[in-house]
């Protein structure tokens, strides 16, 4: 490129714009205000600075960027705005739906259900042509759930997928999706996994965003695996695929208040199944804080229905009363329209925005939305949490109840009322239901103290089970934390349970489970004994939890590393949240 670079010291994202850069670490204000990826700092040059094509395909990447995200921003406003019109009226707390907006630099043109692509079935369109009355949200209640429909006149075709999308939308079924859920295993009478490949096919704004965090992925895979990248190339396509997302997902907003003032919330699965995957994308690339955004408005879609109708008895049916038979649906599935499909799904997507609202709330220090959105489904219904993530509900009911706690203690402090009686009871009610619960673990029975008798009993702990105890005793662990912090003087009663949990982590940690246990690993790595720092180092620096295409947790260790030197003056659970940001997803 002609012209000498604004900035000597700036990131890359401003140098190659010639704009002012802030320099504000990890990512400069700059580019955070504009949407637009920030490149970093440093002597070495991304691959695409290269004085040559793929430089100038960056920087006009980039331009469309800013310009779309400045149209995207003004049309989102619009549709804040008419969604808190349409709640004003009907509650007193309006219910604001926020979708983070992201970087891209492509045209939607090639989006499914534009006119230009129904009469041309062979460009990259995805996914494949079906009813476009509503491709943005399942449909009402009262109308079938859209099937796929052929562009062709031969009535026997299938729609068929553009070449490129069906490679990342392969390796996103084969590859993403057991990433983000690796103890999710659905059993043949839900139908296994057919209920993902039916909402992707049928949900823009869903295919679109999987396929963005699939090209992202296939693109560290190459450079992990082979040595080289797509460059430009790679992220102009996960962005193309953004756009498209979010453009359909602001769309999806100036409707949303129609459907959940008069239908059920099955017409919001694709919404929620969308931020979701957003959530999983915007954490994955490291993109900053940029998944709370996300994750709030997943919540604020779940809680929308919920509050409009009592479907708390039908969740609690057994699915197999749900099964559909040749002649039609079980009678008790005519309740609301719901078939045993969107079921399935609507049951999968709370589990997961409960699972990743109550973690992300343990460093952000703010109660779970959650508690208060769906305390009995939590606890007693099929929203099963162990299926999705391992562990069982009760003990991630009292994950959230710490969390809680945290946040009641620092409003009393900031009262000046410190600790407090109904502190110390709501403390105690907490412990009583921990012990209780690791007393009736599925593992009680296994010695830990004995290497031979654990050995033997290996092949009889289920990853389930595993899962549950590790979280278990890290909550006893974030507990102790929380109310009395890390010193020396009350160091006894923590220091048995994190020899325990290093005990157990030692000797009984699958190889192939690491990768799942983020949450209850770092809680426990931020109590251990000097002596133990090896181990934890060893964890956190290695496959599989270390995996390059999961950007953010090549923070993890340095934090921890933090907190390990403060062993000697003590920190309580405030510093542990203040050194990560209130940013840190432990996933």
């Amino acid at each position: 490129m002609n012209g000498p670079l604004r900035s000597k010291q700036g990131c890359w994202t401003c140098r190659l714009r010639k704009k002012k850069c802030d320099e504000k670490h990890p990512f400069c204000s700059t580019c955070e205000s504009l949407s637009i990826t920030c490149y970093g700092y440093g002597q070495l040059k991304p691959d695409w600075m290269d004085n040559g094509e793929k430089e100038k395909a960056m920087a006009n990447s980039i331009k469309q960027v800013v310009k779309h995200t400045s149209r995207r921003k003004g049309r989102l406003a619009t549709s804040i705005t008419q969604l808190q019109k349409h709640y004003s009226g009907k509650r007193a707390d309006p219910t604001v739906v926020k979708i983070a907006p992201k970087s891209t630099g492509a045209s939607s043109s090639s989006s499914p259900g534009s006119k230009h692509e129904a009469d041309q079935p062979n460009t990259e369109s995805s996914p494949p042509e079906y009813s476009t009355q509503t491709n943005s949200l399942p449909r009402s209640s009262n109308e079938p759930t859209p099937e796929l429909t052929s562009t062709r006149s031969d009535p026997s075709s299938i729609p068929a997928v553009a070449g490129n999308e069906a490679v990342l939308l392969m390796h996103f079924l084969d590859n993403v999706f057991c990433l983000q859920y690796p103890l999710y295993k659905p059993g043949v009478i839900e139908g296994g996994r057919g209920w993902l490949l039916s909402l992707l096919l049928r949900t823009k704004p869903l295919y679109h965003a999987s396929l963005a965090l699939s090209a992202y992925h296939r693109s560290m895979m190459f450079v992990t695996g082979h040595g080289y990248s797509h460059g430009s190339s790679g992220i102009i396509e996960q962005q193309k695929h953004l756009t498209i997302c979010l453009d359909e997902l602001q769309q999806a907003i100036k409707e949303v208040g129609n459907y959940v003032s008069h239908t059920c919330p099955t017409n919001s699965l694709g919404m929620m199944a969308s931020t979701v995957q957003l959530i999983f994308f915007e954490l994955f690339a490291g993109h900053g804080d940029a998944w709370k955004i996300h994750l709030h408005a997943a919540n604020m879609i779940l809680r929308g229905p919920r509050r409009i109708d009592n479907t708390s008895h039908f969740l609690k049916m057994p699915l197999k009363d749900l099964h559909l038979t040749a002649e039609g649906e079980n009678p008790e599935d005519v309740y609301q329209g719901w078939k045993s499909e969107e079921l399935v799904i609507f049951r999968f997507l709370s589990a997961v925005i409960a699972w990743l609202g109550i973690i992300s709330c343990i460093t952000t220090g703010r109660t779970p939305g959650i508690i208060h959105l769906l305390p009995d489904e939590v606890s007693d219904t099929e929203t099963n949490l162990e299926t999705v993530m391992g562990c069982s509900n009760c003990v991630m009911v009292q994950v959230s109840r710490i969390a809680a706690l945290h946040e009641y203690r620092q409003d009393a402090l900031q009262r000046g009322f410190g600790d407090c009686e109904e502190f110390r009871r709501k403390a105690d009610d907490i412990k009583r239901d921990l012990q209780s619960g690791i007393a009736e673990s599925s593992l009680s029975f296994l010695s830990i103290s004995d290497a031979e008798f654990a050995s033997a009993c290996n092949p009889f702990i289920t990853p389930q089970m595993f899962t549950t105890q590790l979280y278990a005793i890290a909550a006893s662990i974030y507990l102790h934390l929380v109310v009395f912090g890390y010193s020396k003087e009350k160091s006894e009663p923590l220091n048995a349970m994190v020899s325990g949990a290093v005990t157990l982590i030692r000797r009984h940690i699958p190889a192939d489970l690491t990768h799942a246990l983020v949450c209850p690993l770092y809680i426990i790595g931020t109590a251990i004994r000097s002596e133990d720092e090896p181990t934890f180092r060893h964890i956190f620096s290695s496959p599989p939890l270390l995996d390059p295409s999961l950007e953010h947790r090549a923070r993890f260790l340095p934090l921890l590393e933090k907190i390990w030197v403060m062993r000697e003056i003590g920190w309580d659970w405030n510093t542990v949240i203040q050194l990560s940001g209130s940013n840190l997803l432990l996933l």
